[in-house]
Protein backbone atom coordinates (compact mmCIF):
# COMPACT_ATOMS: atom_id res chain seq x y z
CA UNK A 1 0.00 0.00 0.00
CA UNK A 2 3.06 2.51 0.90
CA UNK A 3 4.12 1.66 -2.45
CA UNK A 4 0.55 2.81 -4.42
CA UNK A 5 0.39 5.82 -2.35
CA UNK A 6 4.17 7.10 -2.89
CA UNK A 7 3.62 6.35 -6.58
CA UNK A 8 0.76 9.16 -6.71
CA UNK A 9 2.48 12.62 -7.41
CA UNK A 10 3.19 14.53 -3.84
CA UNK A 11 0.93 17.60 -3.44
CA UNK A 12 -2.59 18.44 -2.05
CA UNK A 13 -5.36 18.20 -3.95
CA UNK A 14 -8.82 19.47 -2.93
CA UNK A 15 -12.44 19.32 -4.05
CA UNK A 16 -15.86 21.11 -2.70
CA UNK A 17 -19.40 20.04 -3.63
CA UNK A 18 -22.41 20.44 -1.82
CA UNK A 19 -25.78 18.38 -1.09
CA UNK A 20 -29.27 19.97 -1.38
CA UNK A 21 -29.50 20.52 2.40
CA UNK A 22 -31.24 18.61 5.13
CA UNK A 23 -34.64 19.45 4.89
CA UNK A 24 -37.08 21.94 3.22
CA UNK A 25 -36.00 25.76 3.59
CA UNK A 26 -32.36 24.68 4.84
CA UNK A 27 -28.82 25.65 3.75
CA UNK A 28 -26.96 23.62 1.64
CA UNK A 29 -24.52 20.94 3.08
CA UNK A 30 -20.90 22.09 1.62
CA UNK A 31 -18.58 19.10 1.30
CA UNK A 32 -15.36 19.74 1.32
CA UNK A 33 -12.29 17.49 0.74
CA UNK A 34 -8.67 18.11 1.23
CA UNK A 35 -6.15 14.96 0.26
CA UNK A 36 -1.97 14.88 0.73
CA UNK A 37 -0.35 12.61 -0.74
CA UNK A 38 3.54 12.98 0.83
CA UNK A 39 5.31 11.34 -1.69
CA UNK A 40 6.86 8.72 0.38
CA UNK A 41 4.04 6.04 1.09
CA UNK A 42 1.53 7.72 3.23
CA UNK A 43 -2.01 10.04 2.51
CA UNK A 44 -4.12 11.98 4.59
CA UNK A 45 -7.59 13.15 3.89
CA UNK A 46 -8.92 16.09 5.87
CA UNK A 47 -12.79 16.79 5.42
CA UNK A 48 -12.59 19.86 8.13
CA UNK A 49 -13.64 22.34 5.55
CA UNK A 50 -17.19 20.84 5.68
CA UNK A 51 -20.20 21.96 7.11
CA UNK A 52 -21.26 21.94 10.68
CA UNK A 53 -23.37 19.18 12.09
CA UNK A 54 -26.83 19.47 11.09
CA UNK A 55 -30.04 18.56 12.91
CA UNK A 56 -31.16 16.11 11.22
CA UNK A 57 -30.12 12.24 10.85
CA UNK A 58 -27.77 12.41 8.03
CA UNK A 59 -24.25 13.40 9.55
CA UNK A 60 -20.96 11.07 9.18
CA UNK A 61 -19.89 9.98 12.21
CA UNK A 62 -16.05 9.70 11.64
CA UNK A 63 -16.19 6.19 11.81
CA UNK A 64 -18.58 5.92 8.49
CA UNK A 65 -16.29 9.02 6.99
CA UNK A 66 -13.47 6.85 7.72
CA UNK A 67 -14.62 3.63 6.11
CA UNK A 68 -15.83 5.34 3.06
CA UNK A 69 -12.52 6.97 2.63
CA UNK A 70 -10.27 4.02 2.94
CA UNK A 71 -12.38 2.53 0.58
CA UNK A 72 -12.10 5.03 -2.21
CA UNK A 73 -8.31 5.60 -1.50
CA UNK A 74 -7.77 1.45 -2.26
CA UNK A 75 -10.04 2.19 -5.20
CA UNK A 76 -7.62 4.67 -7.02
CA UNK A 77 -4.32 3.12 -5.83
CA UNK A 78 -4.93 -0.49 -4.82
CA UNK A 79 -7.71 -2.14 -5.48
CA UNK A 80 -7.22 -5.28 -5.28
CA UNK A 81 -5.08 -5.84 -2.62
CA UNK A 82 -7.07 -7.93 0.32
CA UNK A 83 -8.43 -5.49 3.06
CA UNK A 84 -5.83 -5.41 6.19
CA UNK A 85 -4.90 -3.22 8.59
CA UNK A 86 -1.71 -2.89 6.97
CA UNK A 87 -3.69 -1.59 4.16
CA UNK A 88 -5.27 0.95 6.06
CA UNK A 89 -2.63 2.07 8.42
CA UNK A 90 -0.97 4.74 5.84
CA UNK A 91 -3.89 6.14 5.58
CA UNK A 92 -5.23 8.87 7.70
CA UNK A 93 -8.63 10.21 7.68
CA UNK A 94 -9.39 13.88 9.60
CA UNK A 95 -12.10 16.15 10.30
CA UNK A 96 -12.68 19.25 13.11
CA UNK A 97 -15.09 17.70 16.00
CA UNK A 98 -18.48 18.76 15.71
CA UNK A 99 -18.54 19.06 11.72
CA UNK A 100 -20.65 17.11 9.44
CA UNK A 101 -18.17 14.74 9.14
CA UNK A 102 -16.79 14.21 12.20
CA UNK A 103 -20.00 15.21 14.18
CA UNK A 104 -20.51 14.89 18.71
CA UNK A 105 -22.76 12.99 20.02
CA UNK A 106 -26.00 12.92 20.17
CA UNK A 107 -25.83 14.37 16.60
CA UNK A 108 -28.52 12.05 14.78
CA UNK A 109 -26.89 10.10 12.13
CA UNK A 110 -29.91 7.25 11.15
CA UNK A 111 -29.52 8.13 7.42
CA UNK A 112 -26.28 8.38 6.82
CA UNK A 113 -25.96 5.94 3.92
CA UNK A 114 -27.18 9.03 1.58
CA UNK A 115 -23.70 10.31 2.13
CA UNK A 116 -21.32 7.18 0.44
CA UNK A 117 -21.53 8.26 -2.65
CA UNK A 118 -21.14 11.66 -2.14
CA UNK A 119 -18.00 10.74 0.19
CA UNK A 120 -16.50 8.93 -2.98
CA UNK A 121 -17.56 11.62 -5.64
CA UNK A 122 -15.53 14.23 -3.53
CA UNK A 123 -12.30 12.17 -3.02
CA UNK A 124 -12.49 11.40 -6.81
CA UNK A 125 -13.22 15.46 -7.81
CA UNK A 126 -9.56 15.71 -5.97
CA UNK A 127 -7.55 12.41 -7.10
CA UNK A 128 -8.44 13.34 -10.39
CA UNK A 129 -5.92 16.14 -10.72
CA UNK A 130 -3.61 13.43 -9.79
CA UNK A 131 -4.71 10.89 -11.18
CA UNK A 132 -7.27 11.86 -14.74
CA UNK A 133 -6.95 8.66 -16.24
CA UNK A 134 -8.31 6.65 -12.79
CA UNK A 135 -10.90 9.20 -12.25
CA UNK A 136 -14.59 9.25 -13.65
CA UNK A 137 -17.77 12.11 -13.64
CA UNK A 138 -19.88 12.31 -10.77
CA UNK A 139 -22.14 9.46 -10.06
CA UNK A 140 -26.18 9.38 -9.96
CA UNK A 141 -27.25 10.34 -6.62
CA UNK A 142 -29.33 7.39 -5.55
CA UNK A 143 -32.78 7.58 -3.82
CA UNK A 144 -33.97 5.71 -0.79
CA UNK A 145 -37.14 6.67 0.02
CA UNK A 146 -39.90 5.23 2.67
CA UNK A 147 -43.44 4.70 2.13
CA UNK A 148 -45.08 3.42 5.18
CA UNK A 149 -48.60 3.17 7.24
CA UNK A 150 -50.98 0.45 7.94
CA UNK A 151 -51.85 -2.24 5.43
CA UNK A 152 -55.90 -1.77 4.73
CA UNK A 153 -55.95 -5.17 4.21
CA UNK A 154 -54.05 -6.99 7.32
CA UNK A 155 -54.46 -4.20 9.70
CA UNK A 156 -50.50 -4.27 10.15
CA UNK A 157 -47.99 -1.72 8.88
CA UNK A 158 -46.53 -2.10 6.14
CA UNK A 159 -42.59 -0.22 5.11
CA UNK A 160 -41.79 -0.34 1.45
CA UNK A 161 -38.46 0.80 1.42
CA UNK A 162 -36.80 1.38 -1.62
CA UNK A 163 -33.25 1.73 -3.19
CA UNK A 164 -33.45 3.33 -7.12
CA UNK A 165 -30.04 3.72 -8.42
CA UNK A 166 -28.77 5.47 -12.11
CA UNK A 167 -25.73 5.55 -13.62
CA UNK A 168 -21.98 5.66 -13.30
CA UNK A 169 -20.29 9.10 -14.70
CA UNK A 170 -18.22 8.47 -17.86
CA UNK A 171 -14.64 7.57 -17.46
CA UNK A 172 -11.39 7.51 -19.88
CA UNK A 173 -12.35 5.15 -22.55
CA UNK A 174 -15.67 4.20 -21.56
CA UNK A 175 -19.37 5.69 -20.88
CA UNK A 176 -21.00 5.64 -18.06
CA UNK A 177 -23.21 2.41 -17.17
CA UNK A 178 -26.78 2.46 -16.55
CA UNK A 179 -28.74 1.38 -13.37
CA UNK A 180 -25.83 0.14 -11.25
CA UNK A 181 -24.85 0.68 -7.93
CA UNK A 182 -21.95 2.68 -7.32
CA UNK A 183 -19.63 2.19 -4.30
CA UNK A 184 -22.00 -0.07 -2.23
CA UNK A 185 -22.94 -3.82 -2.98
CA UNK A 186 -26.73 -3.30 -3.13
CA UNK A 187 -29.02 -3.30 -6.36
CA UNK A 188 -32.67 -1.76 -7.83
CA UNK A 189 -35.29 -3.42 -5.90
CA UNK A 190 -37.68 -5.80 -8.37
CA UNK A 191 -40.78 -4.22 -9.08
CA UNK A 192 -42.43 -7.72 -8.19
CA UNK A 193 -40.73 -7.68 -4.76
CA UNK A 194 -43.03 -4.68 -4.18
CA UNK A 195 -46.18 -5.02 -5.73
CA UNK A 196 -46.13 -8.44 -3.91
CA UNK A 197 -45.36 -7.26 -0.22
CA UNK A 198 -46.96 -3.71 -0.09
CA UNK A 199 -50.04 -1.94 -1.55
CA UNK A 200 -48.50 -0.19 -3.99
CA UNK A 201 -48.63 -0.69 -7.86
CA UNK A 202 -45.05 0.42 -9.84
CA UNK A 203 -46.07 3.06 -13.14
CA UNK A 204 -42.69 3.42 -14.49
CA UNK A 205 -39.45 2.36 -14.40
CA UNK A 206 -37.67 3.40 -17.23
CA UNK A 207 -34.50 5.42 -18.39
CA UNK A 208 -34.87 9.13 -18.79
CA UNK A 209 -33.20 10.33 -22.44
CA UNK A 210 -30.95 13.12 -22.20
CA UNK A 211 -29.93 13.45 -18.84
CA UNK A 212 -26.53 11.80 -18.46
CA UNK A 213 -23.51 14.35 -19.31
CA UNK A 214 -22.38 14.50 -22.33
CA UNK A 215 -18.47 14.01 -23.30
CA UNK A 216 -16.06 12.19 -24.79
CA UNK A 217 -17.47 9.74 -22.61
CA UNK A 218 -20.97 9.85 -21.65
CA UNK A 219 -22.51 9.53 -18.26
CA UNK A 220 -25.09 7.42 -17.18
CA UNK A 221 -28.95 8.24 -17.29
CA UNK A 222 -31.11 9.08 -14.69
CA UNK A 223 -33.99 6.78 -13.81
CA UNK A 224 -37.64 7.06 -13.45
CA UNK A 225 -39.83 5.65 -10.95
CA UNK A 226 -43.50 6.32 -10.75
CA UNK A 227 -45.21 4.76 -7.39
CA UNK A 228 -48.80 4.96 -7.15
CA UNK A 229 -49.96 4.00 -3.56
CA UNK A 230 -53.22 1.57 -3.27
CA UNK A 231 -53.54 1.97 0.29
CA UNK A 232 -56.29 4.30 1.94
CA UNK A 233 -53.16 6.62 3.75
CA UNK A 234 -49.59 6.40 4.28
CA UNK A 235 -46.33 8.53 4.84
CA UNK A 236 -43.39 9.00 2.31
CA UNK A 237 -39.74 9.88 3.86
CA UNK A 238 -38.16 11.26 1.41
CA UNK A 239 -34.15 10.68 1.12
CA UNK A 240 -32.71 11.67 -2.25
CA UNK A 241 -30.67 14.56 -3.56
CA UNK A 242 -29.16 16.31 -6.30
CA UNK A 243 -31.88 18.83 -6.80
CA UNK A 244 -30.16 21.77 -6.48
CA UNK A 245 -26.52 20.77 -7.16
CA UNK A 246 -26.15 18.83 -10.60
CA UNK A 247 -23.25 15.60 -10.46
CA UNK A 248 -19.99 17.05 -12.08
CA UNK A 249 -18.35 16.29 -15.52
CA UNK A 250 -14.33 16.31 -15.61
CA UNK A 251 -11.86 17.07 -18.26
CA UNK A 252 -14.50 18.93 -20.57
CA UNK A 253 -17.11 16.82 -19.67
CA UNK A 254 -20.92 18.14 -18.79
CA UNK A 255 -22.68 17.56 -15.66
CA UNK A 256 -25.65 15.11 -15.53
CA UNK A 257 -29.28 16.43 -15.73
CA UNK A 258 -30.79 17.35 -12.07
CA UNK A 259 -33.16 15.23 -9.96
CA UNK A 260 -36.62 15.71 -9.56
CA UNK A 261 -39.48 14.17 -7.92
CA UNK A 262 -42.94 15.18 -8.15
CA UNK A 263 -46.17 14.09 -6.71
CA UNK A 264 -49.08 12.78 -9.29
CA UNK A 265 -47.57 14.04 -12.10
CA UNK A 266 -50.69 12.89 -14.92
CA UNK A 267 -52.29 15.97 -12.53
CA UNK A 268 -50.66 19.07 -10.83
CA UNK A 269 -47.36 17.53 -10.71
CA UNK A 270 -46.68 18.98 -7.30
CA UNK A 271 -42.91 19.14 -6.92
CA UNK A 272 -41.92 17.40 -3.67
CA UNK A 273 -38.32 18.42 -1.78
CA UNK A 274 -35.64 16.02 -2.11
CA UNK A 275 -35.89 15.61 1.73
CA UNK A 276 -39.02 15.43 3.71
CA UNK A 277 -42.02 14.09 4.86
CA UNK A 278 -45.07 13.65 2.77
CA UNK A 279 -48.78 12.37 4.22
CA UNK A 280 -50.14 10.25 0.63
CA UNK A 281 -53.37 9.13 0.13
CA UNK A 282 -54.70 6.41 -1.88
CA UNK A 283 -54.35 7.01 -5.52
CA UNK A 284 -51.56 9.03 -5.39
CA UNK A 285 -48.77 8.61 -7.59
CA UNK A 286 -44.87 9.60 -6.49
CA UNK A 287 -42.65 10.06 -9.46
CA UNK A 288 -39.25 9.91 -8.62
CA UNK A 289 -36.52 10.98 -11.41
CA UNK A 290 -33.15 10.53 -10.33
CA UNK A 291 -29.95 12.59 -11.85
CA UNK A 292 -27.72 12.24 -14.27
CA UNK A 293 -24.06 11.06 -14.10
CA UNK A 294 -21.40 13.52 -15.38
CA UNK A 295 -19.61 13.02 -18.71
CA UNK A 296 -15.83 12.72 -19.04
CA UNK A 297 -13.83 14.45 -21.60
CA UNK A 298 -14.46 17.61 -24.60
CA UNK A 299 -18.10 16.91 -25.89
CA UNK A 300 -16.56 17.79 -29.36
CA UNK A 301 -14.41 14.65 -29.35
CA UNK A 302 -16.75 12.43 -29.02
CA UNK A 303 -17.32 9.75 -31.59
CA UNK A 304 -20.57 10.30 -34.10
CA UNK A 305 -21.35 6.55 -34.27
CA UNK A 306 -21.31 6.45 -30.12
CA UNK A 307 -23.94 9.31 -30.92
CA UNK A 308 -25.99 7.51 -33.33
CA UNK A 309 -25.84 3.85 -30.97
CA UNK A 310 -26.95 6.28 -27.89
CA UNK A 311 -29.92 7.59 -30.24
CA UNK A 312 -30.63 3.92 -31.35
CA UNK A 313 -30.78 2.73 -27.91
CA UNK A 314 -32.92 5.51 -26.56
CA UNK A 315 -30.02 7.01 -23.66
CA UNK A 316 -30.64 10.11 -25.56
CA UNK A 317 -33.38 11.93 -28.46
CA UNK A 318 -32.33 13.43 -31.23
CA UNK A 319 -32.90 16.79 -29.95
CA UNK A 320 -30.64 16.08 -27.12
CA UNK A 321 -28.24 14.68 -29.49
CA UNK A 322 -28.31 18.34 -31.48
CA UNK A 323 -28.27 20.29 -28.63
CA UNK A 324 -25.46 18.55 -26.96
CA UNK A 325 -23.10 17.24 -29.52
CA UNK A 326 -24.20 19.40 -32.69
CA UNK A 327 -24.95 16.25 -34.22
CA UNK A 328 -26.96 16.41 -38.03
CA UNK A 329 -28.97 13.70 -39.33
CA UNK A 330 -27.69 12.73 -42.72
CA UNK A 331 -29.78 13.21 -45.33
CA UNK A 332 -32.25 10.83 -46.52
Amino acid sequence: MRAALAAVPRGTYSFDDCMDDYGPGTDPIKISVDITFDGVGAVELDFSRSSDAVPAAINSYINYTRAYAIFAIKVFCDALQPQTEGNMRPITVTAREGSFFNPAFPAPSGGRAILQVRIFDAINGAIAQALPHRAMGAFSHWSNPNIGGIHDDTGRPFVMYDLSLAGYGGRQGRDGVEALSPVMNCSNIPVEVHETHNPVRIRRLEFIPDTGGPGQWRGGCGLRKDIELLNSTAVLSHLGDRHRFQPYGLFGGGPGALGETFLNPDGNAEPLHSKGMYDLKKGDVVSFRLSGAGGYGPVDARDPEAVREDMADGYITEEGARHDYAWQAEPK
